[in-house]
């Protein structure tokens, strides 16, 4: 007879860490709200691999959107241009493919929060291209 066990979260390490994409899949939005009209049914899941903790990863959540208003980049952006280490043309930004992104690094800086009802989350508060980082 089959055994169920429990699995435990685990949540990813605080601090700075390199790291790379391993995958990026489009899932449903359970944020979605079919009466506002800017929410979308579909997001993107982006999984990065610690490379100091080859069994550390973390999920990044974006809409599909490379778009910027007023200074504000979408998460897609910056997670698209922190790998690259470059801005995007308009003409990339019109149809770009993440399988070019599978496989390149970046360096996240991770900082737990905890939340009202006691958990805690990590939360990615700076990405940047590697070789930024190491410019000092």
């Amino acid at each position: 007879m089959p055994k169920l066990k429990a699995k435990k979260r685990q949540l990813p390490n605080a601090g700075t860490h390199f790291a790379h994409l391993i995958k990026v899949d489009e899932v449903d939005n359970r944020f979605y709200n079919p009466a506002d009209p800017r929410s979308n049914p579909k997001r993107l899941e982006w999984l990065f691999e610690y490379e100091d903790e080859p069994v550390g990863q973390i999920l990044l959540w974006s809409s599909s959107s490379l778009s910027s208003y007023k200074g504000t980049q979408s998460r897609a952006l910056q997670i698209t241009e922190a790998m690259l280490g470059r801005e995007l043309t308009e003409e990339e930004k019109a149809d770009f493919d993440t399988d070019k992104l599978l496989g390149k690094r970046l360096q996240m800086t991770v900082k737990h929060v905890k939340t009202d009802d006691g958990d805690t989350l990590a939360k990615v508060i700076d990405l940047s291209h590697p070789e930024e980082a190491t410019k000092g």
